[in-house]
């Protein structure tokens, strides 16, 4: 009997995005609660902690309908996964009410008033451009490996190929075979590498938002971060890559579809939650988990100082407008790594090319597939 690893994987990412969703306010920086930035003078507002406790527990409540429609129709893989995706609106309608009554306590009491506002110019030493090439040149190898076995064993390969299995184990989609049908997945796979390298190098040259009350230690913990997180989106990449070639492999009828490729296909998706969860938990959003562990003792909360007020420029506290900053990859306010500045004209172009264009490439290739 086949395990459902589509159960399996929608579960794990159910709950997954619950639990994070949960723990995400005690990863951000003190100044930053809930996409809304603060005076350090605030950081221990008895009222923070109250709006804390209530996203707390929206996410709980907004989570329990979602899991019982999920209990009832985990059977069905489409809709299961349309309720997993349910899930993140839920975490993002209370995170967005969270948002708001912090941002309006602010604003009626006007926190910046009698603070001294400040801002840090820095020039950080990018992580090489050959040293993020080398980072990902394994997933690059890893599709270039998969063309080749995919051409080797073309002519073997009958006209009609499977390229889909459900979870019994049974092929339920097929093609004819072109050199485009049975490629497609390493095709896929170079997309998707070319996605993370881009990704990399964007990120050696994301913004660092140094902390006016710890401004070394922030600016150490920042550096760390981003070097670390562009590690992590290598070892990401990697195994998606392999899971592409395993699935390749499956296609041609290289290995089977038994309880060991189901384990194989459910292991590599939870392995990746399961880093960037280990990851989140060691480093929080920007260093946030070792600032603290690294502040010097002349670095100490200051009353009458703080980073400016740039809470105008967040829509939301999520989106990032602000033409008069170069930078294109921004820290985030609320979760873990960057977003794109769309106030600058290359972000838009980014962001497009990413959130838009890219998929359609993807869309696109396997509608030509189904063609032919």
């Amino acid at each position: 009997m086949y395990l459902n690893y589509e159960f399996l994987l929608n579960l794990s990412l159910l709950l997954f995005i619950m639990i994070f969703g949960l723990i995400i306010p005690k990863l951000t920086l003190k100044t930053i609660q809930f996409g809304v930035r603060i005076p350090s003078s605030k950081i221990d507002d008895p009222r923070i902690s109250k709006i804390r406790n209530g996203y707390t527990l929206d996410v709980l409540l907004y989570s329990v309908p979602v899991i019982v429609i999920f209990a009832i129709l985990f059977n069905r893989p489409l809709i299961a996964t349309a309720i997993v995706t349910l899930e993140i609106g839920v975490y993002f309608v209370a995170y967005l009410k969270a948002h708001y009554k912090l941002l309006k306590i602010e604003r009626e009491e006007d926190w910046y008033a009698d603070v001294d506002q400040v801002s840090y110019a820095t020039i950080s030493d990018h992580v090489s451009p050959v040293h993020v090439l080398l980072m990902f040149t394994p997933m690059i190898f890893i599709a270039i490996i998969a063309t080749i076995i995919g051409i080797e064993v073309y002519p073997t390969l009958p006209h009609i190929i499977a390229i889909h299995f459900g979870s019994n184990g049974k092929p339920n989609g097929f093609a004819t075979k072109t050199y485009l049908s049975v490629l497609t997945t390493p095709i896929i796979g170079y997309v998707i590498a070319a996605i993370f390298l881009s990704i990399g190098f964007l990120t050696t040259k994301s913004k660092i938002d140094i902390e006016s009350y710890a401004p070394k230690a922030s600016y150490r913990t920042q550096v760390m971060f981003r070097n670390r997180t562009i590690e992590l989106l290598a070892f990401i990449g990697i195994l998606t890559e392999l899971l592409l070639l395993f699935t390749s492999l499956l296609t041609w009828g290289i290995i089977s579809m038994g309880p060991g490729f189901v384990i194989i296909i459910v292991a590599f998706p939870v392995m990746i939650l399961l880093v960037v969860a280990i990851f989140s938990l060691r480093y929080g959003q920007m260093g946030s988990r070792k600032l603290d562990v690294m502040r010097t003792g002349e670095e100490t909360f200051q009353s009458l100082e703080s980073n400016r007020d740039d809470n105008k420029e967040w829509k939301a506290g999520i989106i990032y407008d602000n033409k008069k900053d170069n930078s294109i990859f921004v820290p985030k306010r609320f979760g873990i790594g960057y977003t794109i500045n769309i106030g600058n004209k290359k972000g838009v172009v980014i962001f497009i090319l990413l959130i838009i264009g890219i998929p359609l490439v993807v869309v696109l290739i396997i509608i030509l597939m189904a063609m032919r």
